[in-house]
């Protein structure tokens, strides 16, 4: 909405060069094995320094971007974390699957040995 304002080329600037890889891009296998804050924090830092040239409405514009980053990292963050759990889950599902059979196996070879003596 702000790229037709002559005001507000640099905020539309910004967002084709910035924000919109940001909005349409997965985040990255690290991300989501470790989620940080450091995109965020420099996405905000990049709206934050550009709102000196901008007019008051675009501030309101650039406010209204800032929210939306801050949406999404948290749906990002909020996607890792949920992940991150489903992993663990399976993880130890699996692994208490094969402690079950080894305990399994384990007491049967312990029972014919009982019975041997």
């Amino acid at each position: 909405a702000s790229a037709g304002k002559n005001d507000s080329a640099s905020l539309a600037d910004h967002y084709r060069i910035f924000l919109s890889p940001f909005f349409v891009s997965r985040r990255n296998l690290f991300y989501r094995l470790s989620p940080s804050g450091s995109t965020r924090r420099r996405l905000l830092g990049g709206l934050e320094n550009i709102d000196r040239y901008l007019s008051e409405g675009g501030r309101i514009k650039r406010r209204e971007m800032s929210l939306l980053v801050q949406a999404k990292d948290d749906l990002d963050f909020q996607s890792a974390i949920q992940n991150r759990v489903r992993l663990w889950a399976s993880a130890h599902t699996w692994l208490l699957g094969c402690f079950l059979v080894l305990t399994t196996a384990h007491m049967i070879v312990v029972h014919q040995f009982t019975n041997s003596w």
